[in-house]
C-alpha cells in the first residue's frame, strides 16, 4: 500500500482536513501530502510536530510501516 491512510485520518480526525492540519503544523500542504504518500520522509521538525498532534507512539508506528527506522 502506498498511501498512508492510518496517517491522514488520525491528521483528519484531529484537525478536520489535511490542509487545516498542515497549516496548524506548520508543514506545506504539498510536503505534508508528499508523507502521507509515503514520497518524502518527514524531517526532524516536521515529524516533532506530527508526533505533538497525534503522538509519539502513532507516527512511529505509522512511518514505520514505510521501512524507516522508528526513533527511540
Amino acid at each position: 500500500m502506498n498511501f498512508n491512510w492510518n496517517l491522514r485520518i488520525e491528521l483528519v480526525k484531529r484537525f478536520g482536513s489535511q490542509v487545516e492540519a498542515a497549516r496548524r503544523l506548520g508543514i506545506r500542504e504539498a510536503k505534508l501530502s508528499y508523507i502521507i504518500n509515503r514520497h518524502a520522509q518527514p524531517s526532524k521538525r516536521e515529524r516533532e510536530a506530527l508526533e505533538n498532534a497525534v503522538g509519539k507512539a502513532v507516527v512511529g508506528k505509522l512511518l514505520n510501516e514505510t521501512g524507516e527506522e522508528t526513533r527511540k
